[in-house]
């Protein structure tokens, strides 16, 4: 009887311990998904950025609701708003301190809030553009809540689209509607051209700076995906920019033998992909109708096994009983900013020469630099950017004020970057808000990616802010200013306090009130019930004809 009841002791024991593990387990897991928030940060933008990282990729549902705004962009703008509410009521509890530099992006801030108001008032056709400008300041200072930039966040927008890359995979290789509609968006690569850009920027980002050997294929895989997807849909300044992208990231840390090993991994991905893309458009995909010329993808091979010879016999000359993590490639690093210079000048005079490019085709090689010319060219003349939009709309003034406005937050990103506190992680924000303006410059902003480019580049104002919030020279003359830039500071508040306050009225006088012929027909409610009806007669119809096969069968 002893023997059987330390039997059953053990055994409970070892049960009871099982339990422990998987509960631990669990736990592990649950705080690996989803983190406590860090001490100083608000919880509620926090949870609430994390829900903008990774839901709004998977929605899709881009119907217009009033005025030009579509339904998705109106539940973004609920979102911030409510993060604004909360951050603006944590602010006012504390004591506010702004800077010239705070107090001149509050002025710009001011000034498109309040043609905001205006073209909402008078109906403009305006007013769904300038919708994003708003969300362009509102979303950044939110984030500025929350206190450290952690690649968590990254992590969440990637575990996104695994999800968006295997929906669009399903669509071409099958041609069949998938469960997230996204084969909707992919003949307008204006809207997903900059989604596609950030998601291989921030899988390239993570894989450069990981560690873990596991991670790190996980992360070289998604961003192969990313490169497939964007070369089949993109376009060549789309290319280009990544590629770009890809070479600087070489700065981010030391040009350690392992890490400059890493970028130039990356390097070759980029090209493997972008030769053997039009080779996997010939076989097997159903659901794309673009025409590639393999004779691009033949040059684009021997170009990675010249480049591929060189440096193999550049890296034999490497000491090997040295670890690779202490070998800093001085020359190699110094070349890599050359060849950096050199591409940006080479596709400067492949665009200036784009149009005459026709007359190459009788040279050696003269039908591979016309056919990338000319693509560069198309790609350049037949974009839309903000800066365009901006001078269609505004004018030159308007133009100006934005070129000033973004060389002013460029040297504000420079200044973070130079800062020796900041860290890999914030660089890495800043490296892909440097991206999102220069992809501003050729495509519109959209739903789709512009949420999280300005999550991203909070992060990055966050680094900047932290380092430069207040200089020398503003602590020193501070005594003598103080009353005039507390006055500022009143005017501004209480200017943005005002539109804000007649925004949010007008905003939900709309929900119910019909915006009329000019804004629409229907108030947003009626929207709403208007194609829910829609949607319901469409699966009606779909039952409806199903059953006549049926029968019919």
């Amino acid at each position: 009887m002893k023997r059987d009841e330390k039997k059953v002791d053990y055994c409970l024991n070892h049960i009871s311990g099982g339990k422990d593990s998987f509960e631990d387990l669990k736990n592990r897991i649950y705080e690996y998904i989803n983190p406590e928030p860090d001490k100083g940060s608000d919880y509620l933008v926090d949870y609430l950025v994390r829900v903008l990282l990774f839901l709004f990729p998977l929605y899709v549902y881009d119907s217009v609701g009033v005025m030009g705004i579509s339904m998705k962009d109106i539940l973004f703008g609920i979102v911030v708003l409510i993060m604004t509410v909360r951050c603006i009521r944590s602010l006012l509890r504390k004591k506010i301190c702004l800077g010239k530099k705070e107090l001149f992006i509050l002025g710009i801030f001011v000034s498109v809030l309040a043609c905001f108001c205006i073209q909402t008032i008078a109906l403009s056709a305006e007013v769904s553009h300038t919708y994003f400008y708003v969300g362009m300041f509102l979303l950044p200072f939110c984030v500025g809540f929350i206190e450290r930039s952690k690649k968590y966040y990254m992590n969440i927008f990637v575990s996104s689209y695994i999800i968006v890359y295997l929906s669009i995979f399903i669509y071409i290789f099958t041609a069949k509607a998938t469960f997230l509609g996204f084969e909707e968006y992919l003949d307008e690569s204006y809207r997903l051209v900059p989604s596609f850009l950030l998601s291989s920027a921030v899988c390239a980002f993570l894989y450069i700076i990981e560690e873990n050997k596991k991670k790190q294929i996980l992360y070289l895989v998604l961003e192969a995906v990313g490169l497939i997807v964007l070369f089949l849909y993109g376009d060549t300044v789309a290319f280009m920019m990544l590629l770009i992208f890809l070479m600087c990231l070489q700065f981010v840390r030391r040009a350690t033998v392992n890490f400059v090993k890493k970028n130039l991994i990356l390097l070759f991905v980029f090209a493997f992909c972008a030769s053997n893309v039009p080779i996997l458009a010939r076989f097997g995909t159903i659901g794309i109708n673009r025409s590639f010329n393999l004779k691009y993808s033949i040059c684009i091979d021997m170009f990675i096994a010249i480049a591929c010879f060189f440096i193999a016999g550049y890296w034999d000359r490497i000491p090997k009983d040295h670890k690779e993590d202490c070998i800093v490639m001085v020359k190699f690093s110094a070349i890599f900013k050359q060849a950096v210079l050199i591409l940006i000048v080479l596709l400067g005079l492949c665009f200036v020469f784009g149009s005459k490019a026709d007359s190459l085709l009788g040279g050696f090689g003269g039908e591979v630099l016309t056919g990338f010319s000319g693509a560069l060219w198309d790609s350049v003349s037949s974009s839309y950017g903000e800066l365009w939009h901006v001078l269609e709309v505004y004018g030159i003034v308007g133009s100006a004020v934005l070129i000033i406005f973004s060389v002013f937050i460029l040297n504000i990103l420079y200044k973070a970057w130079k800062n020796h506190e900041t860290t890999e992680e914030e660089k890495g924000y800043i490296m892909i808000t440097l991206l999102f303006i220069v992809q501003s410059l050729f495509y519109p902003f959209t739903s789709v990616s512009m949420p999280s480019f300005l999550i991203f580049a909070g992060f990055a104002f966050k680094a900047a802010w932290k380092s430069n919030y207040i200089s020398k020279d503003e602590k020193t003359d501070s005594g003598n200013s103080f009353d005039a830039i507390s006055k500022m500071e009143i005017f501004f508040i209480t200017v943005f306090s005002s539109a804000l306050l007649v925004l949010v009225a007008f905003a939900l006088y709309r929900t119910f009130v019909p915006a009329g012929a000019e804004g629409g027909d229907s108030s947003l409610v009626q929207t709403v019930i208007e194609q829910k009806e829609q949607q319901t007669i469409t699966m009606d119809e779909k039952e409806n004809n199903n059953e006549e096969k049926e029968n019919g069968l």
